[in-house]
């Protein structure tokens, strides 16, 4: 089990992994999956598969990150929460 000093050392070694990780499922695998195919520049070949995998990275996996569900809800919390004033539990 690994026992980190600091927070710093811990978040260092978690965007790592996480970096670590991505590379392998995004470019190790789609390799490895591919191997035998002799046809890699063809439609649906090795290549259509890393377009598509940069093609995510790129725009999918910002978009999901400003456009998060999870920060509206709490928002919308929030200006219930305000909306009812001294009656709110919360406030």
């Amino acid at each position: 089990m690994e026992k980190h000093e600091t927070h710093t050392d811990y978040n260092l070694s978690v965007a790592f992994k996480l970096t670590f990780a991505r590379f392998v499922n995004s470019s190790i695998v789609p390799v490895v999956v591919n191997i035998s195919v002799t046809d890699w520049f063809n439609d649906g070949g090795l290549v259509t598969i890393f377009f598509y995998i940069m093609l995510s990275i790129s725009f999918v996996d910002p978009f999901l990150y400003a456009a998060d569900p999870f920060y509206f809800i709490r928002m919308f919390k929030r200006y219930i929460e305000r909306r009812r004033g001294a009656h709110s539990i919360k406030t």
